[in-house]
């Protein structure tokens, strides 16, 4: 699978994200979804939740720490997954600039 790039379109509707390799995505209604170029590294957010994270091809996810429960609106990764933004519903736009570790509102 690591040769595979996963980018993902999820548009306005409930979907309950379940990947084939039995991972253990969380429950909600995801907005989006993006990856680097590997497909390794993937970020993915939750309408009225978090930004998870997984390094592991989808297999396992983290909420990410620092950037805040929101309405979230779409998500962007760098093909090298160092840069992450995340848009929310006439709100902020936040940025990760260290693979997700932590993040901030863009000025």
């Amino acid at each position: 699978m690591g040769a595979f790039l996963f980018l993902f379109a999820l548009l306005l509707t409930t979907i309950s994200i379940r990947f084939v390799d039995g991972g253990n995505a969380p429950t909600g209604n995801w907005y989006g979804i993006s990856g680097d170029y590997t497909g390794q590294h993937l970020a993915g957010i939750i309408a009225g939740g978090d930004i998870y994270l997984s390094s592991n091809f989808g297999t396992s996810w983290t909420a990410a720490s620092g950037a805040p429960s929101a309405n979230w609106h779409s998500i962007s990764v760098s093909s090298s997954s160092e840069y992450m933004y995340a848009c929310i519903f006439d709100g902020d736009i936040w940025m990760s600039s260290n693979y997700g570790a932590q993040w901030q509102v863009t000025t």
